[in-house]
């Protein structure tokens, strides 16, 4: 459930067609996750068994939406550098300061 807290704000703030088509997915994840259908454990005999895997595509679900929301949100960066350069940074800015601490 955490994922899903953390995606429906995100897909919210998507365009409209795009809000509407990962809106539906999440919902439908929703559903296949968060329920218990025990009138599928009726298939275990039949060659229709795979649909006993329903919390499993649920969760293939939300990963997919959350896999494709990523390519379509532009996260702001705080410093206007890019990640590799500020952890060498914070790397080099640490190692000085033990430094200093050591002598």
């Amino acid at each position: 459930l955490p994922l899903f807290a953390l995606a429906l704000p995100v897909v919210l703030a998507l365009d409209a067609d795009a809000k509407k088509k990962f809106t539906i997915a999440i919902l439908v994840a929703f559903l296949l996750i968060s329920n218990n259908y025990r009138l599928l454990n009726r298939l275990h005999d039949t060659p229709f068994n795979i649909l006993q895997s329903y919390v499993y595509f649920g969760g293939l679900l939300l990963l997919a939406v959350l896999w494709r929301v990523k390519a379509n949100v532009r996260f702001p960066e705080a410093t206007g550098r890019s990640p590799d350069t500020a952890l060498a940074d914070a790397d080099q800015s640490s190692s000085t300061s033990a430094s200093a601490s050591l002598s």
